[in-house]
């Protein structure tokens, strides 16, 4: 974990998130006490906050497997997003307002994640909606950068609140989100500030 840590804020401002010095001179296992990190009784890194700061860039390929908890947002972030990457156990996912950029590939986001915000960045498409993990309640990726006529998705999570593909005014991004089968079909207000007749 040490290591991961280590390569995670390798391009980052250390003075800042330490207090004391560069990342170098810190021993392995201080990485619980830097600023925006919270850790388990066993020392696991469990939360990672950082919001409205800019400090430098984060390496989200080297957050430590165990993570539960992510937020990044409006920190100047500007990298390849790459979904497959990120911890398995992760439940939330917070990165929005930053210039993360690439094809937003939902279908492999971890398999527990419970809320995702991606909304505000640079991502692009095509997205798909089919195979979203089973404990999403949560997915936000309106304004980005993502032009597709159809949008399809299957039988959505159980515990699904809203899924925001577009914001107010951005009617002409989507044409329309379409279920790939009849018995997969949802209220359309699931589907957050998409018109209904778009929804089918």
């Amino acid at each position: 974990q040490a290591q991961l840590m280590h390569r995670f804020f390798q391009d980052a401002n250390t003075d800042y998130y330490t207090g004391v010095g560069p990342l170098l001179s810190w021993k392995e296992d201080n990485y619980c006490f830097y600023k925006g990190i919270t850790c388990e009784a066993d020392d696991k890194v469990a939360t990672v906050e950082y919001y409205r700061v800019n400090y430098g860039q984060f390496h989200l390929e080297s957050l430590p497997p165990h993570l539960k908890f992510c937020t990044i947002s409006r920190a100047s972030q500007r990298a390849e997003f790459r979904a497959r990457v990120l911890p398995r156990e992760l439940k939330y996912l917070d990165l929005r307002n930053n210039m993360y950029y690439g094809r937003l590939d939902l279908e492999n986001l971890p398999f527990n994640l419970e809320k995702v915000h991606l909304n505000n960045n640079l991502f692009t498409g095509p997205i798909s909606l089919i195979g979203l993990p089973r404990n999403l309640e949560q997915l936000q990726v309106h304004s980005n950068r993502i032009r597709q006529n159809v949008v399809w998705y299957d039988t959505l999570p159980e515990r699904i609140e809203f899924i925001r593909l577009i914001n107010k005014g951005e009617t002409k991004v989507i044409g329309q989100v379409h279920a790939t089968n009849p018995g997969a079909r949802t209220n359309p207000k699931v589907f957050s500030m998409m018109p209904k007749e778009m929804v089918h």
